[in-house]
């Protein structure tokens, strides 16, 4: 494991509203933003998963226009980073085990306080908070 990164806000410059859910605490955490609005989401850790088998209650979702986004932080052969990925934790039975996902573009370096940032044409990326 490695430090903790933390959510703060959703800021949704698009026109589309977005669902976020935590899946790691209890109870499960879930908010909306509304398009062209920000909305606070609790401080949410993003939650570390490493094995796939792990990986059902150790994420958060994001819809946003139809498409489910899956958010995780995990350490991989590239380092340790905030995961985004629309396909969730894949694994291979060829080495390496894991195939690590790609960086939530943005501010993905593991540690600290973050806001999801929504473009007006729907791009996600994580600011410093």
């Amino acid at each position: 494991m490695g430090a903790i990164t933390e959510l703060h806000w959703v800021n949704n410059y698009s026109g589309s509203a977005l669902t976020i859910t935590n899946l790691e605490p209890d109870p499960v955490f879930a908010a909306t933003c509304p398009p062209g609005r920000s909305t606070f989401i609790s401080e949410q850790w993003v939650p570390w998963c490493s094995r796939g088998p792990d990986f059902a209650a150790h994420h958060i979702v994001i819809i946003l226009n139809g498409v489910t986004f899956f958010v995780w932080q995990d350490t991989d052969s590239d380092g340790n980073w905030v995961r985004l990925s629309t396909a969730g934790f894949t694994s291979s039975s060829i080495p390496p085990e894991f195939v690590p996902a790609e960086h939530f573009p943005g501010s993905a370096l593991e540690g600290g306080d973050r806001n999801v940032e929504v473009s007006s044409g729907g791009a996600l990326r994580l600011v410093n908070a």
